[in-house]
């Protein structure tokens, strides 16, 4: 699946958002990686997460796109063309546990 429109919801990288809490991590995205951890034109979820050094004013140094691969381990240095916030979860259904 790549990314030709917008319409489908993808926005270009660029455009993803860069916010961080305390521990250096930004919310979970979907993430596409044409050059995938696993395949090529991959979509996995990801999250911006910035590096532990930090300048005198606590300000984080740097940062990068890290990903989930196939075996659901972290893998850091992807390079996403393209993003889109998760969706909702689905709604919680009466008598579910």
């Amino acid at each position: 699946m790549k990314p030709d429109s917008l319409e489908a919801g993808w926005q270009p990288i660029e455009t993803a958002p860069h916010t961080t809490n305390d521990f250096g991590i930004g919310p979970w995205v979907l993430l596409f990686i044409p050059e995938g951890l696993d395949a090529p034109n991959m979509v996995t979820v990801g999250t911006y997460f910035r590096e532990e050094e930090r300048d005198d004013n606590g300000r984080f140094l740097g940062g990068e796109w890290t990903a989930v691969d196939a075996d659901m381990i972290r893998s850091a240095y992807v390079k996403p063309t393209h993003w889109m916030p998760l969706p909702p979860p689905p709604a919680r259904q009466q008598g579910v546990d």
